[in-house]
């Protein structure tokens, strides 16, 4: 007669217990944050596309977010403080996809926002909530870099 004998409920590893809560997902400020930075690098492809005769070089072979960025900075295409503050953004990314569990803090928030001076002060003022200062400080610095893109691709008509 076989012996019938219960299975022995294993406990889960390290690794699993990692990558199941890895699988849970970010939280949705950091799903901001990462999702604005591939439409931030988007905007600063486009640029380099747009202004440089094989732009698409640079693109093509890798170019790093932070190289790409100091391009358009060099080219002069933007701001020093549009740059200081995607060159942030940047810094901030690398954080959440580089540290597990790491949160969004304000001292982020102000790390993106404040080279825009007065205009984030008015937002920290105006929004207690911090969920949607981080959404305005990223949708102002993706709206002037997709501003700027708009304008280089089509300039604005001068007046008569």
């Amino acid at each position: 007669m076989k012996k019938t004998s219960k299975a022995k409920k294993e406990e889960p590893t390290v690794g699993e217990i990692k990558f199941y809560k890895a699988l849970k997902g970010h939280s949705k400020q950091v799903s901001a944050v990462l999702k604005c930075h591939l439409l931030a690098e988007y905007f600063i492809d486009q640029l380099i596309l747009v202004s440089l005769p094989r732009g698409d070089l640079i693109i093509n072979k890798g170019g790093s977010f932070a190289n790409k960025l100091l391009i358009i900075k060099a080219l002069n295409i933007i701001s020093d403080k549009l740059a200081t503050s995607i060159g942030n953004l940047n810094k901030v990314r690398n954080n959440c996809s580089h540290q597990q569990d790491y949160e969004i803090t304000e001292s982020d928030i102000d790390l993106i926002g404040r080279p825009f001076g007065k205009d984030h002060s008015d937002i920290k003022h105006e929004i207690k909530d911090k969920k949607k200062q981080l959404e305005q400080t990223l949708m102002r610095s993706i709206a002037y870099l997709e501003v700027t893109y708009l304008r280089m691709i089509k300039p604005p008509k001068k007046a008569k």
